[in-house]
């Protein structure tokens, strides 16, 4: 793949289940080239994205941990940014 750009994050299975359309919103930014479904708890994705920094050749995908931050619209709390911060 040309696209060098590529990580790793999980999002647990009961966040999918109550938030299907912000985990639309994160899966909108990336191209997943893979995913693995861990004991019932979460999903592990692996995927390319502009959001992540460059790996080179034969190195592993670094992890990333998704941050999702709302704020108050009114009455109704709605979505202000995604980010994603690399673990160490």
């Amino acid at each position: 793949m040309k696209d060098k750009r590529i990580g790793s994050f999980r999002i647990g299975k009961n966040f999918i289940d109550d938030n299907p359309e912000l985990v639309r919103q994160v899966m909108g930014r990336m191209i997943i080239v893979r995913a693995e479904y861990m004991f019932g708890s979460y999903i592990n994705y692996t995927a390319l994205s502009p959001e992540f920094d460059k790996v080179g050749e034969g190195y592993k995908a670094p992890e990333y941990e998704v941050i999702i931050t709302n704020k108050m619209k009114g009455k109704k709390q709605v979505l202000d940014k995604i980010t994603f911060k690399r673990r160490k």
